[in-house]
C-alpha cells in the first residue's frame, strides 16, 4: 500500500515543525524515524494517523489524501501507538485491546467470540497474555507499552505508528519488540516507528527518515543514510564506525563518550 507525504508544512503556534517535507514509507517495511529531541519526530507520526492536519501540503495514503477519507476508513489502514498509553480507572486489560475492534464493528457489535479470539491472537502476538484480567492501571510501564501495541494489531491495520516504542522497557524487552516489528514488516505490515537510539534504527529498520530543523535531511537503507557527517549534523557530535575485534560487527563510537553501540 503507498504511503507518502508531500511538501507537508506544519506548525505548532507560531514554530513551524515541519517545512517542506516529503517523504515516501515503504510497503511491508519497516521504517525509522531518526532526529534529535524536538524535531518533530511526534508532529510526523500524528499527521501520518490523520491526528493533526498540515497547514499545506497532503498525505498519500494508497492513491487517496488521507484527509479526504471518513475517519473509520482511515482507522481501518492505519494504527497509532503513543509513548504514553493512559485509559481509565478499573478498564481490565481485555477490554483496552477489544478498543481496537471499533473501526470494524457494526451497528451491533460483532460477535463475542470472534472478539476474543483477537482479544487472545493479539496479546500472544506481543508476549502479553498473562496480562489478561488484569486491571490496567496496574501494569508497569512496559506491560501498558505491550497492551498498547496488542491493541494496535488487534485494529488490523495495513500500517503500523509507533512513537518510541521501546519507550519504558528494559533491554531484553526493547530487543523483543524490534525483533516483533521486524516480523511484522516481513508479513507484509507497513511499520513506521520513532526511535532515539540510532543503533537500533541501523540494526533493525529496512529504511530510515531523518529529520532535522523541519525538514527531511535524509532517507534511505540504513547503512546509506546514517553515517558520521549525518550523525554530526543531526545530533551535533562526532563519531566513528569501528569494528569489534570481539564481534566483529560495526560499533559507532564517540567522541565524547566512553560507550559505544554495538550494531548488529
Amino acid at each position: 500500500m503507498e504511503f507518502a507525504i508531500s511538501n507537508i508544512t506544519l506548525a505548532h503556534g507560531a514554530r513551524t515543525v515541519l517545512e517542506g517535507a516529503s517523504a515516501v514509507f515503504p510497503s511491508g517495511k519497516f521504517t525509522a524515524i531518526i532526529g534529535p529531541n524536538g524535531v518533530g519526530k511526534s508532529t510526523l507520526l500524528h499527521l501520518l494517523a490523520g491526528i493533526t492536519t498540515p497547514a499545506q501540503g497532503s498525505v498519500w495514503l494508497d492513491g487517496h489524501e488521507l484527509f479526504r477519507m471518513k475517519r473509520r476508513e482511515r482507522a481501518r489502514h492505519l494504527a497509532l501507538v503513543e509513548q504514553q498509553a493512559h485509559t481509565d480507572t478499573g478498564v481490565v486489560v481485555d477490554d483496552v485491546v477489544l478498543l481496537g475492534r471499533i473501526p470494524h464493528s457494526g451497528p451491533f457489535g460483532s460477535a463475542q467470540d470472534a472478539e476474543e479470539r483477537f482479544v487472545a491472537t493479539s496479546l500472544a502476538r506481543v508476549g502479553g497474555s498473562h496480562l489478561r484480567g488484569r486491571t490496567f492501571t496496574t501494569l508497569s510501564g512496559g506491560e501498558r507499552q505491550r497492551v498498547s501495541l496488542a491493541r494496535a494489531l488487534a485494529q488490523e491495520p495495513s500500517i503500523l505508528i509507533l512513537d518510541e516504542p521501546t519507550n519504558h522497557l528494559d533491554v531484553g524487552a526493547q530487543l523483543q519488540t524490534l525483533r516483533l516489528l521486524q516480523e511484522l514488516a516481513v508479513d507484509g505490515l507497513t511499520v513506521i516507528a520513532a526511535l532515539h537510539d540510532i543503533g537500533h534504527a541501523l540494526a533493525f529498520a529496512d529504511h530510515v527518515v531523518a529529520l532535522h530543523e523541519g525538514r527531511v535531511a535524509a532517507a534511505g537503507h540504513p547503512e546509506e543514510v546514517i553515517t558520521e557527517p549525518l550523525i554530526r549534523e543531526l545530533y551535533g557530535v562526532d563519531v566513528q564506525f569501528v569494528n569489534n575485534p570481539l564481534t566483529g560487527k560495526r560499533m559507532l563510537a564517540f567522541a565524547d563518550a566512553v560507550a559505544a553501540q554495538v550494531f548488529a
